[in-house]
C-alpha cells in the first residue's frame, strides 16, 4: 500500500461568495492531490446545499463535526475573511493539529510529510523556507 498520505483539511472563505470560495478551495485541493496529499474540501458541500439547503449555522455545525470526526493531519487555511474558517483553525490549534496559513502552492513547496508533523518539524520547515523566499 505504501506510505500514509497526509490528510489535509482545506479551510477558506465560503459564505461571502460560495461559488468563488468553492472554486479556490477546489483548486487548492487539486494542487494538494497532485503533490501526493489527500485533501478534504468541505466546500464541495455546495452541491448538497443546492439539493437540500440548510441554514448557515447548520453548515457551520456540520463542518465542525466533520473536522472533529476526520482528525486531519493538517489544516490549510486559505487567505480571506471567514468566520467559519477561523473557527476551524482555532479548533485545530486547540487540538494539536498544525495549521498552515497560506496558499496550497506555498504549502506544497515545504514538502511536509507525516514524520515532520509527528516530530513537530512542520513549523520549523515553514520558518526555514520563509527565510529563503
Amino acid at each position: 500500500m505504501g506510505m500514509k498520505k497526509l490528510l489535509v483539511y482545506v479551510a477558506g472563505p465560503y459564505s461571502s461568495n460560495p461559488c468563488h470560495g468553492t472554486r479556490e478551495a477546489c483548486l487548492a485541493g487539486s494542487i494538494l492531490y497532485r503533490a501526493g496529499y489527500t485533501p478534504l474540501v468541505p466546500h464541495t458541500n455546495i452541491v448538497w446545499d443546492i439539493v437540500a439547503p440548510m441554514s448557515e449555522q447548520d453548515w457551520y455545525d456540520y463542518t465542525m463535526d466533520l473536522l472533529a470526526a476526520c482528525k486531519p493531519d493538517l489544516l490549510l487555511r486559505l487567505p480571506g475573511i471567514s468566520p467559519g474558517s477561523a473557527r476551524e483553525a482555532r479548533f485545530c490549534e486547540e487540538n494539536g493539529i498544525p495549521v498552515f496559513h497560506g496558499m496550497a502552492e506555498q504549502f506544497v513547496e515545504l514538502d511536509i510529510d507525516l514524520a515532520d508533523i509527528e516530530l513537530g518539524r512542520a513549523a520549523e520547515k515553514r520558518i526555514e523556507r520563509c527565510l529563503h523566499w
